[in-house]
This record gives structure tokens, sequence and C-alpha cells, in this order.
């Protein structure tokens, strides 16, 4: 265990998908390991599957895998020279009939642009680098003035900020995707393009059809998310902040403060929420971040995001070891700043006018270990429900939850906080506490006369309602 309280989830690409630098990644602080399906075979996601399952038991703690479907992703079609150039001020079409691209116009595989997009609209290529507006609409063409011009790559991306998509975000590349990763157990799913509620719960109920208990994370990269995003959160399990694709969709100067809306909401909601995309862009190529991009991480740790991504810097950067100790680096320092209760879970326990029974237990016990200086806070819990109502109250002092389920351990390493442990759910209340104990013990997370507080349920309904506070070394009595 460190000291670190913000979960680091590192992109696997062809820079770090050998078992060498997956366990390398691991011992540099990685939790969460996501797999970006838009690219990749089966087989290679496979592989890396099945490596980091071995390599958790290796460094003897879970690694949660994070399933990353591409989505509706719209692309244009190719060039016969690979990339033309667009001129500020010509005249530019996209197709979707079936052609190779020039200088004058190129396909699409949207086959509805023409019937999404109307005359006024901006369409954005290549992550917004080119920018087009749409002046004339006929059958399966649109018309456009390039207004800001400059390379265009076969393939590349395209945007429509003012336009409301009717694609389904699912498409079937996803559920063939998706159906791979349920029968490799992921932990996580991310869904791309969330633009509503709907979109969630589709993908919630695919998986519990599969038999699957693995969570959904809403991807907030669309401006239909972030209007719909209360009813999104409602219904997922995580959010993350794909600052991507959403950089593009939004003007720029709104982007950080969307981040912090949606950070303080999701703690709201209680949800994790994940901080991405060029966090650390520049190690992609270079042995250390800019100034500019340390403050970004600190900022996001600051602000109460519950975990921070690499992209690029691990997937395919020249630095990916040293990005995820770098990143390590940055968190732990940036949590050393901050108060005992941040801003934004003060201010959310402020507008709490009423709370669960669930939640008063969870933040009783995170007060009353702080007061009496405890070393460690015991979840013992099934469902893992308990220790992430722990981690929503943002406690000093350190989460250790204790589960019999091998899954529940691998999702709670999204969780802020939480240092997962599997122990076998078996004998009373009271032998469970000495089983912890002697193993915190053992570990050197505890000593002898220590104070342990325990958070547990002792009902068979399964609910939060018991505190108690127990002394390292010593027998444990009611």
């Amino acid at each position: 265990m460190t000291n670190r309280r913000a979960k680091i989830v590192c992109t696997i690409g062809p820079a770090t998908s050998t078992p060498k630098h997956l366990k390398s990644l691991a011992e540099a602080g990685m939790d969460v390991a996501r797999l970006n399906f838009s690219h990749g075979s089966h087989e290679e996601h496979g592989h890396v599957i099945t490596t980091i399952r071995e390599i958790a038991a290796q460094v003897g703690r879970p690694l949660a895998i994070l399933q990353d479907l591409q989505g509706p992703k719209i692309r244009i079609g190719g060039f016969a020279s690979g990339s033309v150039v667009l001129a500020q001020g010509a005249k530019f079409e996209i197709t979707t009939a079936d052609i190779l691209g020039n200088e004058n116009s190129v396909s699409t595989s949207y086959h509805a642009l023409s019937r999404d997009v109307a005359i006024g609209d901006y369409i954005l290529l290549s992550d917004g680098l080119l920018r087009l507006e749409v002046v004339e609409i006929r059958d399966d063409t649109v018309m456009c003035i390039v207004r800001d011009g400059g390379v265009l790559h076969s393939r590349a991306g395209m945007n429509i900020p003012a336009a409301t998509l009717t694609t389904d975000c699912l498409t079937p590349k996803d559920l063939q995707d998706l159906n791979f990763g349920l029968s490799k157990d992921v932990d996580y799913v991310a869904l791309s393009f969330v633009r509503r509620a709907e979109d969630i719960e589709s993908l919630t109920a695919i998986i519990r059809e599969r038999g699957s208990t693995a969570g959904t994370i809403a991807k907030l990269e669309k401006p239909q998310a972030i209007e719909n995003l209360d009813s999104i959160m409602t219904v997922s399990d995580a959010v993350m902040i794909a600052r991507g694709d959403l950089g593009v969709e939004l003007m720029p100067e709104r982007v950080p403060f969307v981040q912090k809306e949606i950070i303080r909401r999701a703690a709201s909601h209680r949800i994790p929420v994940i901080t991405a995309t060029q966090m650390l862009e520049s190690m992609t190529d270079h042995p250390q971040p800019t100034r500019a991009e340390a403050s970004d991480v600190a900022n996001a740790i600051l602000d109460g995001t519950d975990a921070v991504m690499l992209s690029g810097e691990t997937a395919v950067g020249k630095y990916p070891i040293e990005s995820t100790r770098m990143m390590h680096r940055i968190v732990t320092e940036a949590e050393t700043q901050c108060s005992d209760v941040s801003p934004i879970e003060q201010k959310r326990r402020n507008r709490d006018t009423s709370v669960s029974h669930d939640i008063a237990i969870a933040q009783a016990a995170s007060r009353v270990a702080g007061e009496i200086k405890a070393a460690a806070l015991i979840a013992l819990t099934k469902t893992g429900f308990t220790a992430r109502l722990m981690s929503k109250q943002r406690p000093r002092t350190p989460i250790f939850a204790f589960v019999g389920d091998g899954a529940v351990t691998r999702q709670l390493c999204l969780y802020w906080g939480v240092e997962p442990r599997l122990a076998p759910d078996k004998g009373t209340l009271e032998e469970k506490i000495i089983l912890v104990d002697n193993e915190l013990r053992l570990q050197g997370f505890v000593r002898a006369e220590d104070a342990l507080v325990v958070v547990a349920s002792q009902s068979t309904h399964g609910k939060t309602n018991l505190i108690r506070i127990h002394t390292s070394g010593q027998p444990d009595t009611k």
C-alpha cells in the first residue's frame, strides 16, 4: 500500500502490452488497466487480460480491467495520397457516397450526416484543428466552406457540436467487443459518446443479461451528456471526463469549469469520476512533463477526482513507466496539500439535509477514525457497498476493504482511498475482526495497540449498520 489515495488508470497499448511492461506499470502505481477497443484485435486484448490477471497475483494486489468501447466515432474516408491540404475559404464536400477523396471532397462513414446537420453548423475535423461551415445540403452530400484550413489525413475524426446525432451509442462492433470483454470477465465497461441515461441503461441491461457484474462508466464527451448529467450519473457506476472529444465539442474555455462541475456532481451522486486525456501528454515523447501538465493533474486532485488517467503516454509513448511514476508523485504531493475534508466534499455535506442510515454510519465512522487517530478504517463487506460509502467521505484514515468476492475487490480498485483485500467470508464478526487485524499487522500496516475502526453489517439484509472500535492485538469484545 502507498500513501496515495486517488487511483491511476493506465491505457495499455503497443508500448506496454508485454508482461515485463505490465508488471512495471503495476509496480509504478497502476490501479486500473484500460483497454481501448478502438484499436487492437480480440486476440491481442485477450492476451493482455490474461497477463494482467497473472501479474496481479505476482504483485499481491488486485488490478481492475476497464474495457473502453469505441462507440459511434464518426470518421471521414480515405485520400489517394493519404492526405490533402484544405485552404481557408475553399469549398469542400462531404458525402456518404463511396468515393476516394481529394482536395474537393471526401466520403464519410456517417450515413445520416445530411439529415442531422443544418446550414450554418460547423463540422470539425482532426480533433477540431480544421473547421468547416455547412452552406448547402443536398441528398447525400453536405457542401461546406473551409473556415480553418490545414492538412487533413485519411480516416480523420469528425465532430459536429451543434447536431443531435441519430446514431445508436452501441454499434455492431461495440456489441461484438462487449461480448468478448464480458467473456473475459472485465471489471468495467466504458461507453463512448453517451448522450442520455438510456444509453447506459441499454448497456447495463446487456451486461446483466450476459450474467456479468461489470460496472458501467459513462464517458462524458458530448454537449448532450452535460445537459443530462444528473440522469446519466443516476444510472452509471462511474463517469469519465473524456476531455479530448469534450474539448472539441465545447469551447476550450468552458472545459475546465465543466470538469469541476462534473467532479462536484459525481461527489453528490457518490460515484467515482475519472479525469482523462492529455494529463501528461508531453511525456509521450519526453521524460518530463510540462509545469502546466503537473498543475493540471494536481488541480484535478484538489477538485476531488477519484482517478486520473494516462492515455497515449502509456499506450504508445516512449516513457510509459516514467509517466506512471510521475503521475504517482504529482498525485501524492497534491494530496498532502488537501485539507482534512476537501472543499467539494464539504459542500456536498452541507447540501445533505437528510441521509440514509448507511451514509450516516459511514460519515460517523470516518469522523470517529479521525478523532481517535485510528490507524485504519476497516470495511467488512460482501458487495463493496460499505467501502464505496466510506470512500466518498474522503477520510484521512486508510480504508481497507475485506471482501470475499474477487470481482468486487477488482472493482474497488477504482475507488478513492480504498485498499481492497480478498478474505474468506466466514466466521463470526469477532473472528473476522481478529483475522483482518492479524493480516494488517503481519503486513506492517498497523501495530499492536493501534486503534482500528470497523464498519460492517450485522444483519441478514446486508445494510451497513455497525461501527466498532478495536484495539489491534487485543481480543475483540462486543
